[in-house]
């Protein structure tokens, strides 16, 4: 059985919104079993069978057509800490964390949330002194020297303009915090939304 993909193009007025679609397939002069596993109708120029693409979507933020760099944050934490950061962006970005603790901490001692300690993530690892955390919101990825943790909860992003960021600690210990992200914009198809 033979399966070919076939993708069509459909131009739509620039100042308005598209509130229904009908595809009707045609079949003419053949013969055998056709099959239609699916179709899918996706933003943009760039096709790619599975998620929305977000080139359309959202791109990095640019000054004076400049992309803007990483935004880092630094700090050092003992027991708890709210960090305010800034975000010129359009909109959210993934907030990542590079954490060094200086002390010896149990699994669940150490977690980041947001200002009220909505989306919590509490990290499920022993940490020594030293360890380096990464915690990578783009990726959805935790690791303690390179090699992939468990975590409970949900990872961290940066709202456009400020925001507030609960980082903690076992009580009277501490540890060394970089947060980074890229800001964001609204792409071609996003800006249309």
């Amino acid at each position: 059985m033979e399966f070919i993909r076939f993708a069509g193009t459909i131009n739509t007025h620039e100042e308005k919104k598209v509130a229904k679609a009908t595809v009707n397939v045609i079949l003419e002069n053949c013969t055998g079993t056709f099959y239609i596993t699916d179709i899918m109708f996706q933003e943009g120029k760039w096709l790619t069978g599975y998620v929305v693409n977000n080139l359309e979507l959202l791109q990095k933020n640019r000054v004076d057509g400049e992309i803007t760099p990483v935004r880092f944050f630094n700090g050092i934490v003992r027991s708890g800490v709210t960090a305010v950061i800034t975000n010129d962006g359009e909109v959210s970005a993934g907030l990542n964390y590079h954490i060094i603790p200086k002390d010896t901490m149990a699994a669940g001692d150490m977690s980041v949330a947001h200002n009220y300690g909505s989306h919590k993530l509490t990290l499920q690892s022993v940490f020594l002194e030293d360890d380096i955390v990464e915690i990578n919101a783009d990726a959805r990825v935790a690791t303690r020297n390179g090699s992939r943790i468990r975590t409970d909860g949900f990872y961290s992003y940066s709202a456009a303009g400020d925001s507030k960021h609960q980082i903690k600690v076992k009580d009277r210990k501490s540890a060394l915090v970089r947060m980074s992200f890229q800001e964001m914009a609204y792409g071609i198809g996003g800006k249309r939304m």
